[in-house]
């Protein structure tokens, strides 16, 4: 979460956030969203902004500073894409764009991500940024999502162990046995395949097409916004993705008949 409010379009608030992550090896791709709610609200009815700029970025081992890249310098790293918009002419614009020569501004709840390609080891990513949110916005403080996921070496990742141990509990307990190398592959596929097309409907649990009836799962529905945001926020999709296998396991043959 980034505090504080600016007067003016001009005005900025400055930030530095950092993030300890590991590398596997190999190639992962880093990507900044904004995950601001409502950002077009202003308490006053009148035109509001809210934009999270990216100064510079850092990625520093120890004492050692690996990599310095700016937000100008950006688009031009390996992998690099961002979120866009099509104008009346049907061109597709980038939902951002480069200010006083360094700067990267995203436009409200936008996204930009690129690869790094780093040795295996413990890094500490800086991330300098900037807020622009006006006063008169029904928001105090912006928020940032940041995720790192490797793209080679896979498997090495404490996320990808961690997700095959999840899914061979799951099976474990509903059917008696763990999954096969073949059929886990093709689980993790499906769960990461659902997640990704969930993300096309939105990036909360409750997309406009969802049926499921959360009020079996929790009893206190009557939520503040805060904690319904908490609670149904889906950014990754991966909350949609996790009941897509979940509902497979469930209606299996090997769950039902066995």
């Amino acid at each position: 979460m980034l505090p504080g409010t600016v007067q003016s379009d001009t005005g900025m608030q400055n930030h530095v956030v950092e993030l300890a992550v590991g590398m596997v090896g190999g190639t992962a791709l880093l990507r900044l969203q904004d995950t601001t709610r409502d950002p077009y609200d202003s308490t006053d009815g009148e035109r509001t902004n809210a934009d999270i700029v990216v100064s510079e970025i850092e990625v520093r081992q120890g004492a050692q500073v690996r990599k310095r890249i700016s937000g100008a310098q950006l688009q031009a790293q390996r992998g690099f894409a961002a979120d866009t918009w099509t104008d009346s002419q049907g061109r597709q614009r980038f939902r951002g764009d480069v200010r006083n020569g360094r700067d990267w501004v995203m436009h409200e709840r936008a996204w930009v991500e690129f690869e790094l390609d780093l040795p295996a080891g413990d890094y500490t990513l800086v991330f300098k940024l900037g807020t622009m949110l006006q006063a008169n916005n029904v928001n105090d403080a912006m928020r940032v999502a940041v995720s790192l996921r490797a793209t080679e070496n896979i498997a090495g990742t404490p996320s990808a162990q961690a997700f095959e141990k999840q899914i061979n509990a799951l099976l474990m307990r509903a059917t008696h046995r763990e999954a096969s190398r073949s059929e886990m592959d093709q689980l993790v596929a499906e769960v990461l395949s659902s997640a990704a097309d969930a993300l096309q409907h939105g990036a909360f649990f409750h997309s406009s097409d969802a049926h499921c009836d959360t009020w079996r799962i929790w009893s206190d529905e009557d939520l503040t916004e805060e904690a319904r945001f908490a609670r149904y926020s889906d950014p990754e999709g991966m909350l949609r993705g996790w009941s897509t296998l979940i509902h497979g396991v469930l209606t299996s043959y090997g769950y039902l008949h066995d």
